[in-house]
């Protein structure tokens, strides 16, 4: 056989049909299968390539709803939403924060889009009431099953992120668990790659406070940031560059990156040019970075094989965080204090309905 391979720019799929017939031949069932044939490679000279072609991954963070539709899962939302980041430029989404929907990966494989499918939002730390951190131990082995189960036909998956921005992650058992649920999706699949998300500041705990204290001092920063937490906000958002590239930092996130094949960067550019300089043999990836910054980080994706591409936080717009993406000169006005009637994010390349906002034609 010489099959025709699919890839983001030429997806070419195939079908199976498997037929159980009876002594005369009567079809008594049938199942099809959609799938596409396809190389991947990884590795530090080269960065991501399909088919012996280097690919750099031009990236969108999505949710798993359809805006206004919200949670049910409809075709037409799905080829529509992918046609439109397509058209905008992306060649790659991100599934944030949980398993990504058949009719989406379905979409992905004939449009072609690649994906970074991605497991869960939290392990065994919730992030909010009643999550899935209650059952996270119990359940975690068979959902993972299940997702690479779903994937496994669909050439458009090529990586799969582990977790969000988990609080445990850089623990010792953070460490432990992050290699056990590698280690099972490479056993269930060897042909893909796994990461995990990181937010650097998320490593670091309770050290996160003097960092941030320490980093304000070494700025000639007057503001007394100890118990105030708009101060603390103001001075982590000011001088997240600087905190971020911490010496304590550095030393959590390189236990972590142990564990996967590539290392995932939420809003963590500042290391980049650092760290593939300390550590040549690293993949790395934005995972998450900011919407504005993309002047800054393209130009680094493509000056380093190391670096396999970008995810903007985000693609498409979604209700939730609101008013995040709203510039405000004073408390209240935008950023994570943003009051009513602010409802949407306001972060999408693309709003709620599909429409692409000024800054994604500068992207």
């Amino acid at each position: 056989m010489n099959p025709q391979l699919w890839s983001g720019e030429d997806p070419h799929l195939y079908r199976c049909v498997v037929q159980l017939t009876d002594l005369q031949q009567a079809v008594v069932d049938q199942m099809e299968a959609v799938f596409g044939v396809r190389i991947l490679t990884l590795d530090a000279h080269h960065g991501l390539q399909v088919n012996g072609q280097t690919v750099k991954l031009r990236g969108a963070g999505i949710h798993h709803d359809s805006g206004l539709l919200g949670a049910a899962t409809y075709d037409v939302a799905a080829y529509r939403q992918i046609k439109l980041l397509k058209q905008a430029g992306f060649n790659a989404i991100r599934m944030a924060h949980q398993p990504a929907a058949a009719s989406l990966l379905r979409a992905c494989d004939e449009l072609g889009m690649y994906v970074m499918d991605e497991t869960f939002d939290m392990w065994n730390r919730s992030k909010s009431d009643y999550d899935y951190g209650l059952y996270f131990q119990e359940w975690w082995q068979a959902d993972v099953r299940s997702m690479v189960a779903k994937d496994f036909n669909h050439p458009s998956v090529v990586m799969y992120s582990i977790g969000n921005e988990i609080p445990e992650i850089a623990t010792n058992q953070g460490v432990q668990l992050s290699a056990q649920i590698s280690q099972l999706i490479q056993q269930l699949d060897p042909t893909r790659y796994t990461l995990a998300a990181v937010n650097g500041l998320f490593s670091v705990g309770n050290d996160l406070i003097p960092i941030v204290e320490r980093v304000a001092k070494q700025q000639n920063d007057s503001a007394d940031i100890q118990g105030n937490v708009n101060d603390f906000m103001t001075a982590m958002n000011q001088y997240l560059d600087q905190i971020i590239v911490d010496d304590k930092i550095s030393h959590q996130l390189d236990k972590v990156f142990a564990t996967t094949d590539i290392a995932g960067y939420n809003y963590m550019t500042a290391r980049y040019e650092h760290d593939v300089q300390a550590h040549p043999q690293r993949l790395l990836i934005g995972t998450e970075t900011y919407p504005p910054q993309i002047g800054e980080n393209w130009p680094l994706v493509q000056k380093y094989n190391q670096i396999i591409g970008d995810f903007t936080w985000t693609g498409w717009d979604y209700i939730g965080e609101a008013g995040v993406g709203i510039p405000g000169y004073q408390f209240g006005e935008g950023g994570f204090g943003a009051q009513y009637p602010a409802q949407l994010a306001y972060v999408g390349d693309l709003d709620i309905t599909g429409f692409r906002r000024p800054l994604s034609y500068y992207r």
